[in-house]
């Protein structure tokens, strides 16, 4: 395997970035790796990236940071291509991801892939080609405007595809027997910490997991109970109470009135 080290491109503390544009030419078919991070910007064409292993389907205006050390290869183009690659001193990297809060999570994200926008795509084009420029190709200013776009259009991907993985995991919740293990089972299902889990919960649905639960624990009973013949202290149990004297408690400030009076006042509007 190839490996390039930062030295390559001169990239030092006093010249973190490293500017190319590749147009119409083959792209590196090597698996290779780095000791910096790389983003590379598609503006025109499609290429097949594998990037550890994993194959990245990069189409136009889309987008791929690839941190230190990832071993990464170009299988296919098309004709025609017009790309970007900006190799980032690591220190300079990290010191932006920090300020962001969110070099974990980018790194440990599934998020390969971001898709920019038009308007994005026609400044980092246009910076780009200023930056190869022999009088801005070290102008800073330019380079970082280049990385903070990037890493918004990364970002936005990422509270995406977040937020459509905690409402698969949430809805997950209404099966019976996840519902009756509650808190537990959404911790196991998410592989979150507790405090992770109420920060994610609390954002995406307003309230905190235990309130989620009870409001499904609750919602689950009542069509139970208007529903069904099943004996109040077996709803209870069926959806995680112990207690009967706790589950009747919940539900009536849930609803207004008693197990036994929904069903009772359920009865004689049918009657």
């Amino acid at each position: 395997m190839q490996n390039y080290i930062a030295t390559t491109f001169g990239i030092t503390a006093e010249k973190p970035f490293f500017c190319q544009h590749v147009f119409n030419r083959p792209l590196s078919n090597a698996e290779h790796n780095h000791n910096f991070y790389e983003i590379y910007i598609l503006a025109e064409g499609w290429a097949k990236h594998i990037v550890n292993g994993v194959v990245l389907d990069m189409k136009e205006a889309s987008c791929v940071v690839i941190p230190p050390a990832a071993k990464h290869l170009f299988l296919q183009q098309s004709e025609g291509i017009e790309m970007f690659c900006l190799s980032i001193y690591t220190p300079e990297m990290e010191q932006l991801l920090d300020a962001y809060g969110i070099r974990d999570k980018l790194l440990k994200s599934d998020v390969r892939v971001a898709t920019m926008d038009r308007q994005e795509i026609f400044h980092a084009r246009n910076i780009f080609r200023q930056m190869r420029l022999p009088q801005n190709s070290h102008n800073l200013s330019c380079q970082r405007i280049v990385l903070g776009m990037v890493l918004h259009s990364i970002m936005r991907k990422m509270i995406e595809v977040e937020e459509e993985w905690i409402d698969g995991i949430l809805a997950k919740m209404n099966s019976p027997e996840y519902l009756k293990e509650g808190v537990p089972a959404l911790l196991r299902l998410s592989n979150l910490s507790h405090a992770q889990l109420c920060r994610v919960v609390k954002k995406r649905m307003n309230m905190t997991p235990q309130e989620y639960i009870k409001e499904l624990r609750m919602r689950y009973a009542g069509d139970l109970i208007l529903g069904t013949n099943l004996k109040c202290e077996d709803i209870a149990f069926s959806v995680g109470y112990l207690s009967f004297s706790h589950f009747s408690s919940s539900f009536k400030e849930y609803f207004g009135m008693s197990p036994m009076e929904l069903r009772k006042n359920t009865a004689l509007f049918k009657m």
